[in-house]
């Protein structure tokens, strides 16, 4: 995994990332969906150690966690953490906001890990997901869900004509150095138990695969979960 998180590279800068660009890759088929599904998978998943890495970030005195105002660090460092799993994913950057955009041939998708700032924070209503994937109707849709939560209208947030998005790798080859510098630190270390997290993941539905196919149905009881990691491990 260190190998991979090394080799991400800056594939763009400076690109304006606009509303109707998202719209012409707007789609719900299922190619789509299937994409869609992945990333909210992978993203759910870090969510937990995306926010206990921002909560002891050096700059976080009040150790406040992705459902505040922390997109200048929350969005990059999930976007090294979906990254580093393949997902083709880059910062886009307002005057006042940092989230992330997916770009796939069937779709294009807005992923967004700190959005309960703009639904009251730690109040959000439980229908406003932690960390939103979507496209961008998706995200329209969610906004418009019941008007008077949100702070400010979804347009203003991500595609202000004053302060336009733009794509910003730089953001997450920051991360990147940072964790390669240091990944046992305080704010590095959650990160890095999501990559071996999900390493040990791999190997398990690996195995899980080939042992029936090399061993036959002697291996495991059908229905019953393959443990072949020490505890811990």
């Amino acid at each position: 995994m260190r190998a991979r998180i090394a080799a991400i590279a800056n594939e763009g800068e400076g690109s304006v990332v606009t509303e109707a660009l998202l719209r012409k890759h707007d789609s719900s088929s299922p190619a789509a969906r299937a994409r869609k599904a992945a990333l909210v998978e992978a993203a759910t998943a870090a969510a937990p150690y995306l926010d206990e890495s921002v909560r002891k970030a050096g700059w976080n005195d009040s150790h406040m966690g992705i459902d505040g105002p922390v997109c200048f660090d929350g969005a990059p460092k999930l976007g090294l953490l979906l990254r580093a799993l393949g997902f083709p994913v880059f910062t886009a950057a307002t005057g006042s906001h940092v989230f992330l955009i997916a770009v796939y041939p069937e779709a294009m998708f807005v992923v967004d890990p700190t959005i309960h700032q703009y639904f009251g924070q730690d109040a959000a209503p439980e229908w406003a997901p932690q960390v939103f994937v979507g496209t961008v109707s998706e995200l329209a849709a969610l906004y418009q869900r019941d008007p008077g939560v949100p702070v400010l209208p979804y347009r203003k947030i991500y595609f202000d004509a004053e302060w336009p998005a733009y794509r910003k790798d730089s953001m997450i080859l920051s991360k990147r150095d940072k964790f390669l510098w240091s990944p046992f630190s305080a704010e590095n270390a959650p990160l890095a138990s999501f990559f071996n997290a999900e390493a040990r993941r791999s190997r398990v539905k690996k195995l899980s695969e080939e042992v029936p196919e090399k061993f036959g149905d002697w291996a495991r009881t059908p229905g019953e979960p393959l443990s072949i990691l020490p505890p811990g491990r």
